[in-house]
């Protein structure tokens, strides 16, 4: 005889009952853990940004140290030697003195940024650090008008203001102390303008400009108009983008078909439709510094650089379409500071919109 066991089947709902347990049991846990492991791993986000902060801030302190360094014992030529290494490595890339403005506090040095001829790009080396700024040209407009030959484009054919500077700096020491020494590349960009003060050592100042020397403003940074040079007002484009609209309209010709557009924090680029006056080629793109100065004015491309459209439109209906995907993005008003900030084209679309991110605060 075969002996069955017999299988005792428990009803659904205990089982249904423990697995409910489990289950809750699990969320608990879960919901409990879940926050704590939120709490580890934003303390850890904030320790990292607090090391990264204080990096950073050792990294300033060490900068600005070298600079308090090299203008504590008023050496000019000590100070000249670290200032013209430091603006050298700030500059995007060379560029020849235009004039050079010496003094115990200061070393401030002009060359040209953009393709306006009437302004200069100043860079003042001080104990505090070095700052930029873009000044009207120490010539005037009357001068600047009057030049005759366009400027050489190699370092070899202008004046080395930097060594005439060094050589200035021994001359005068032989006849005092320097408080200024200001040497400026007039139009001809060969004749180099020299102006000088010294302290005699019964502390009589003596202002030493050769007769008939040519007349210009202070290079001295320190010196405000009308003594010295006024400066142009400088533009966060990227928080400013009605007045990068107002810029353009009044620098592209009416008829213009943009096809890409970008607003940076210090540049403002679009980019055009060709052929047509001044441009051979199918695009041409436009380059605006903080100052909006142009750096490059319809640099020709054969085809459309980075997301560019096919087909352009005119700045009234960029402008529309900008306020358009502004009203679509939340938080979005006037001056507003935009992280990203594009007009561009979708791979395959002939007609373009605005992509616009808001940096986060």
């Amino acid at each position: 005889m075969i002996r069955r066991e017999r299988h005792v089947r428990f009803p659904g709902w205990p089982r249904a009952l423990l697995f409910l347990a489990l289950l809750g049991g699990a969320w608990f846990a879960l919901s409990r853990a879940v926050p704590w492991l939120a709490e580890v791993d934003q303390a850890r986000i904030d320790a990292e940004r607090a090391a990264m902060a204080a990096a950073t801030e050792a990294a300033e302190i060490a900068f600005l140290r070298d600079f308090e360094q090299a203008f504590a014992q008023a050496d000019l030529n000590r100070q000249l030697a670290f200032c013209r290494e430091r603006i050298r490595a700030a500059l995007p890339y060379w560029r020849p003195l235009h004039a050079l403005a010496l003094t115990p506090v200061s070393v401030d040095a002009y060359v040209p940024l953009s393709l306006r001829s009437d302004s200069l790009h100043r860079l003042s080396c001080r104990a505090d650090g070095l700052h930029e700024s873009r000044v009207v040209h120490p010539l005037g407009e009357a001068l600047l008008a009057a030049r005759v030959e366009a400027a050489p484009t190699t370092g070899a054919d202008l004046p080395d203001l930097w060594r005439q500077g060094e050589a200035l700096i021994d001359r005068s020491l032989a006849e005092g102390a320097p408080q200024r020494l200001e040497l400026l590349l007039l139009a001809d960009h060969r004749t180099v303008a020299v102006r000088r003060r010294i302290a005699q050592p019964d502390g009589e100042l003596r202002d030493l400009v050769p007769a008939g020397a040519t007349v210009f403003a202070s290079l001295v940074a320190a010196d405000a108009p009308p003594e010295g040079l006024a400066s142009r007002m400088r533009t966060r484009w990227s928080s400013e983008a009605g007045a990068a609209f107002d810029l353009l309209a009044g620098m592209l010709p009416a008829d213009a078909a943009i096809v890409g557009a970008r607003f940076d924090d210090d540049a403002l680029s679009v980019t055009l439709r060709g052929p047509r006056r001044g441009l051979d080629a199918p695009f041409g793109a436009i380059e605006l510094d903080a100052w909006g100065e142009p750096t490059s004015w319809l640099y020709p491309y054969d085809v459309a650089p980075g997301f560019a459209c096919e087909a352009g439109i005119n700045l009234t209906a960029l402008r529309e379409r900008f306020d358009a995907a502004c009203a679509r993005l939340a938080g979005c008003a006037a001056d507003a500071h935009f992280s990203i900030a594009d007009y561009a084209c979708a791979t395959g679309r002939e007609s373009g919109d605005w992509l616009l991110h808001l940096q986060s605060r």
